[in-house]
Parts: structure tokens; sequence; C-alpha cells
């Protein structure tokens, strides 16, 4: 399971310096998927609760830091999210691609929902329509389809994991 925990800890890594260096290299920034929320949902969905807050909060401050934006705007929602799918771990089948997508979407949803919220009370110019709430949707859907991706190969590499610390204890398949 070690193994798998740090896969787990590089792939949300790799997720942030993607979300925040990598793809805006490229002159990617609409209908982008939230790269972080798809690395960190399959991950409290195998590992639980306190894992899912844990990485949720540091993973949401270093792209706030990253970012520029408010220190601490993205890290609750993300951090909401991770707890709520690594508390749902215990009474859902983890191992259903379909948990990871709608926890993801429900974490998306608390983000959008905070980002709305800070927004407002920052009296900072706001502009809400339906092509940013198109945009909104755009970027919730591709985020959700990304979580299926890393989802199943984070559970294929925990059952590998577990199929090779079985065989080196000596009881087969």
């Amino acid at each position: 399971m070690g193994r798998v925990r740090i896969l787990s800890i590089v792939q949300m890594f790799l997720a942030v310096f993607i979300q925040t260096a990598g793809l805006h290299v490229f002159g990617m920034t609409q209908f982008v998927p939230n790269l972080f929320v798809a690395a960190l949902i399959p991950s409290a969905l195998l590992f639980g609760p306190v894992y899912g807050l844990v990485s949720g909060y540091i993973g949401g401050l270093i792209i706030d830091l990253l970012t520029g934006y408010g220190l601490g705007l993205s890290a609750i929602p993300f951090c909401i999210g991770g707890f709520l799918a690594g508390i749902m771990k215990d009474f859902i089948n983890d191992e259903h691609y379909l948990s990871s997508v709608a926890f993801s979407m429900v974490t998306m949803i608390i983000y959008y929902i905070f980002m709305f919220i800070s927004m407002y009370f920052s009296r900072s110019v706001m502009v809400v329509n339906i092509t940013s709430t198109f945009q909104g949707l755009l970027v919730i859907l591709t985020t959700c389809g990304t979580s299926i991706f890393l989802h199943l190969w984070l559970h294929k590499s925990n059952d590998t994991q577990k199929k090779r610390n079985r065989m080196r204890a000596g009881f087969g398949n």
C-alpha cells in the first residue's frame, strides 16, 4: 500500500504542476479540467477522510500560492471535497469509477460556490452570464472525465500491489 500512496502523492503534485504551469505554456486556458480534483478524489476514495482532508488542503494551498489567488481560496473547497469523498469510502463501492465522478462533480460545485461567494464579498467586478456558466459546466465535465482515467489507473495499481503482497506472503492468487 505504501507504493500506491507514493504514486497518489506524485500524481497530485504532477496535477498541480501541470494545472498551474504546464497548460498555460501551450495557451490552454479554457475548458481545461481541474487536474488536482481529478487526482484528489480517487486518492481520497482509496485512503480515507484524513488523507483526503490533508491532501486537499495542502494541494489547495500550493495552488493558491502558485496562481496568486487568495490564500486558502481553493484549499478550503478541495479540503471539503476530499474529506467528503473519504468519509463515503466505507459506504460506497470505491472501486467503481462512478463514485469518483460523483465526488469530483460535488467538489467542483463546492469550489464554484465558494469562488462565487468570495467574489461577491470582495466587491470585485463579477459577471455571471450564460457563457461563464457554460464554461464552468464544461470544466466540471472534463474534470469528471479525467477523474475516471485517474481513478481506474490508481485502483489498478492498488490491485496489482495487493496481488504482489499476497504472492510474497505465499497465499497465491
